[in-house]
């Protein structure tokens, strides 16, 4: 009101109401600053939970049916990669969780740009063939449990087990011999980058062994003449 009189009525009208929407914006960014920061943190222990609850519950089980822990992609998006929680359970020294390269797991690639960096070493990763085998064996006993109960069972199953049997014997043969050729390439490369070092080190005992030369038969006709 004071305003009002040394400013006139409508100056000091302006200087009011400017005055009330800035009250009242600093009072809406308080409380949606409050309402930000409540809903993330809700969100995130929730989400956090989701892995020893939802996670138990809802999805698929690809490796094991040992235990109630499931792989869901939805999950492993709102949780940063940790709902592929079927593959963590069986093979828990793994780094990963997604292990194909469409499955987001930010955890992952985090971890693995940290090993390009020289930041992380030794990661652990479960070998292909051991992983093959789980899901394989999980499609078994569910193929099994289907059979089980209809007609001409038993010689369905003997099929199936001398299948899943052959199946096992062949991938087995194919990984070893991967491992093989990869342990080869290795050695190729090996023998490449030695070879490399080799042929750097002749080109440079060549180079001095010339200057020397040039250098010493400067120095005899020097003193021959």
């Amino acid at each position: 009101m004071a305003a009002q009189a040394l400013l006139g009525p409508d100056t000091g009208n302006q200087l009011w109401f400017s005055y009330r929407v800035w009250r009242d914006s600093r009072r809406c960014v308080g409380g949606a600053i409050l309402l930000v920061g409540f809903t993330r943190l809700v969100l995130s222990h929730h989400t956090t939970f989701f892995i020893n609850s939802l996670a138990h519950v809802w999805g698929s089980q690809p490796y094991t049916e040992k235990n109630t822990a499931r792989d869901n992609g939805v999950l492993a998006f709102m949780t940063f990669g940790e709902g592929y929680h079927n593959f963590h359970h069986i093979f828990e020294n793994d780094y990963r969780n997604g292990i194909r390269w469409w499955q987001f797991d930010p955890t992952k690639w985090l971890i693995k740009t940290a090993s390009w960096l020289g930041l992380a070493e030794k990661l652990r990763v479960t070998p292909e063939e051991k992983i093959e085998k789980a899901r394989a064996t999980m499609q078994l006993q569910r193929a099994t449990q289907k059979l089980s109960n209809k007609p001409n069972a038993t010689h369905r199953l003997q099929i199936l087990q001398q299948e899943y049997d052959t199946l096992v014997a062949k991938m087995a043969d194919y990984y070893t011999l991967k491992k093989q050729l990869l342990a080869l390439e290795r050695d190729k490369f090996r023998e490449k980058v030695e070879k490399a070092e080799l042929s750097q080190q002749y080109q440079d005992l060549k180079l001095r062994f010339h200057q020397q030369k040039r250098s010493w038969q400067v120095l005899t006709a020097k003193y021959a003449s």
